[in-house]
Order: structure tokens, then C-alpha cells, then sequence
């Protein structure tokens, strides 16, 4: 019988704490114990934008040229508002992880375009947190978010990491978004992202996917999963994490109003990693392929392929290396009403829904028992709603 990993995914909290909870009971009456949980971002409702007031972005900025005409006493009640609104969004973010935490003791998550600047990694590095020297308290209150969740919490930030869960698997994490668009409209935005660009989002993902420096799992990072699988020497097949999913599949296409035409239909999800996803590498077709003149090509149908520079070239690999294993599967937030179960080419896509709407997901993955087999593979995808 082949070994399982029964995995909770889960998105789009927005702060409200009551439904983490009402899934831990749900899961409970049911006997249902994941072995990981992954997050996929927008645990609580920071506004990065400058339509209003933003917790995120400092008031001189958000006010430019106009805080001459503003009196001292109200600037100073703003800041303070916006010091308070920091501190509620930190404690909103800890109560998430804490419940989630509560269900499964291995929590992974990537931050979202709704999440604090300082629970990127990328944005606000710390070489403070390893399991040597952990900080103290007086050290922690100085430290970003993301240091501060996983010391207090045990929950992991994966944002651009690749993390080994068992033998054969990995998983890696990138969160943020694009900006929306209208369907028909590239050039139209409909709401802004944060805090990446199309192409920063892509090459994100592609330096990700293509890292050999991964965590292994240790009690400071995740509890170990690994005994019950047997190592086989095999490629390494990767689950893909993000907050903001690829373009032009179902769980990113918007379309709450059909009926009202084609001008209300939205697009939530990335272009350039709808394209680097689709590429050959991504898709399975590891083989260069080059012309006489020595030009590399892809495959299949000999389209060109773009410079060797671009995330979506063929890689070069040494004789020694393992060929890429391929994505297990991608799951994503983001698109609230486009949650379901779609796929990319030979790459299955996974939007849990929102967890404020009381929607998750469990997926279920089993390693193949022969050596001749793919090391994992997706038995099972279930959605579910709390009552």
C-alpha cells in the first residue's frame, strides 16, 4: 500500500479569526487529522494601496504636498490610528497561524497582497531566527513579522523558499500578486497588486522552482513527515504555493456576472508565470532542442524558444544533476470566486476559496511504491465548505 500525505489548503482568511476555528471543530468531528496545512496567503486586510488611509505605507506619503495644510494634532492622530491599525494586523496574523497551528502542528504559508510588508522575507531580511540561537524576547519585538510568526507560532514563511517535506518532495512558496485586469484588457487594471510586477512574479517562481539549496526538515522548521517514506533515487516532483495564481485557467478567471457580458469578466492571475508554467520544462519536455545554426528551440512543434537568459530557456544542466520531477500540483488564492480545480497543460491547478467564505480544500498525495513509477502522485482533491 502506498504511503499518503493528506494536505490542508487553505487561503484568503482576511482577518476573520472565527472560521480558523470552526474548521479546526469541523475537522475534529470528523476525525480528520491533516499531516500539512499550506496557506496561501491574505491571512488579514492590510490596504497597500493610497485610496485611503494604509497601515502599510507612511502618512507623508499617502498625504504628499497636502500635510502643509493638515494641523500637527490631526497628523499626529493619523500616525497614531496607523501605529494601532500595525499592531491589530500583527496580532490578526498571529491568531490565524496560532488556530491553524491547532489542526496541524506542520504549518506552511506565503504571504499575500492583503499581508504586511514585513512578512516578506525579501523585503525585510533577518539572519536572527536559526534553531542555534533563537531570539529572546527583547530581541523578537525588534525582528519583521515573519521572524517574529515563526518563533512564537512554529508556522513557516516559504515566500521564495524551497523546503524538502519527504524523500521525492518538495515545496516551494512564493506570495504576492499582479495586478487584476479586465479579461479582454491587459492594459486595463481593475484592482492594484502587491508588491510584485508581472515579470518580478515570474522570475520569482522560476528562481524558486529551479533552486538545489533546500531547508530539510527540522523540529525549528517543520516536524518531520519523513518516516514512512521510502527513498528511492528518483527526481524530486514540487507542490508550488503561491498567493496569486498562473492567467487564463479557471481558477483565476473572474466572472461573477456572465449574463451582464463580456466587459464584467476579470482576470486575477498572473501572465508571465501562465507562461513560464507552460513552457517545456514546466510541462515535462526537459531535452534542448537546437537547430543547425545552434539556436536552442523548444519542444514540442520546434517553436523558438526565447535567450537563454529568459526564465522560460531550457535550462543548462550538468551530467550529474536529476532532471527536474515536475509540479505535483500548484495551489493559489487570490480569486475568491474562482475556486475549484483546474490545470495548466499537464499541471493540475487548486484554488481552496476563500477561508473568510468557509471554503478549504484537503489534497491527498501518494508516493509510488516502484522504482519505475513517478515518486508522487495526486490521489485525491476534495472541497469542502463549514456549514
Amino acid at each position: 500500500m502506498a504511503a499518503a500525505v493528506r494536505i490542508l489548503l487553505a487561503a484568503d482568511v482576511h482577518s476573520k479569526i472565527e472560521n480558523v476555528y470552526r474548521l479546526g471543530m469541523w475537522l475534529q468531528q470528523r476525525r480528520i487529522t491533516p499531516d500539512l496545512t499550506l496557506l496561501c496567503g491574505d491571512l488579514v486586510n492590510v490596504n497597500h494601496n493610497h485610496d485611503g488611509f494604509a497601515s502599510s505605507i507612511p502618512l507623508s506619503q499617502q498625504l504628499g504636498s497636502s500635510t502643509s495644510t493638515v494641523s500637527k494634532s490631526l497628523l499626529e492622530a493619523a500616525e497614531l490610528m496607523a501605529k494601532s491599525r500595525r499592531k491589530q494586523e500583527d496580532e490578526e496574523f498571529k491568531l490565524v497561524l496560532d488556530g491553524l497551528r491547532q489542526i496541524s502542528p506542520n504549518l506552511l504559508y506565503v504571504p499575500g497582497n492583503h499581508d504586511p510588508a514585513t512578512a516578506f522575507p525579501d523585503f525585510h531580511p533577518s539572519q536572527s531566527l536559526s534553531p542555534e540561537s533563537p531570539p529572546d524576547a527583547s530581541e523578537l519585538k525588534n525582528l519583521p513579522l515573519w521572524v517574529r510568526m515563526q518563533a512564537q507560532t512554529g508556522a513557516v514563511n516559504i515566500h521564495k523558499r524551497l523546503l524538502r517535506l519527504a524523500p521525492n518532495l518538495l515545496v516551494a512558496g512564493f506570495g504576492g500578486s499582479v495586478p487584476e485586469t479586465r479579461y479582454h484588457d491587459r492594459s486595463s487594471t481593475t484592482y492594484p497588486g502587491y508588491p510584485y510586477s508581472e515579470a518580478d512574479l515570474a522570475n520569482g517562481v522560476n528562481r524558486v522552482l529551479r533552486s538545489h539549496r533546500h531547508a530539510l526538515p527540522d523540529s525549528a522548521l517543520v516536524s518531520p513527515i519523513v518516516g514512512k517514506f521510502s527513498k528511492v533515487p528518483r527526481s524530486d516532483a514540487h507542490i508550488l504555493v503561491t498567493h496569486c495564481g498562473p492567467a487564463g485557467v479557471g481558477t483565476t478567471d473572474i466572472n461573477k456576472m456572465p449574463h451582464a457580458g463580456p466587459t464584467t469578466r476579470l482576470e486575477a492571475g498572473s501572465y508571465n508565470m501562465r507562461d513560464l508554467l507552460s513552457s517545456p520544462f514546466y510541462q515535462g519536455i526537459t531535452e534542448p532542442v537546437f537547430t543547425r545554426d545552434g539556436q536552442l528551440r523548444q519542444r514540442p512543434n520546434g517553436n523558438v524558444d526565447t535567450p537563454a537568459t529568459s526564465p522560460l530557456a531550457t535550462p543548462t544542466r550538468s551530467k550529474t544533476a536529476k532532471p527536474f520531477g515536475g509540479i505535483l500540483f500548484h495551489a493559489h488564492g487570490h480569486s475568491h470566486s474562482a475556486w475549484g480545480l483546474s490545470h495548466l497543460g499537464t499541471i493540475p491547478i487548486i484554488n481552496p476559496g476563500p477561508l473568510r467564505d468557509g471554503r478549504f480544500a484537503m489534497v491527498t498525495v501518494e508516493q509510488g511504491s516502484s522504482a519505475l513509477a513517478s515518486p508522487w502522485t495526486v490521489s485525491g482533491v476534495e472541497f469542502a465548505v463549514l456549514p
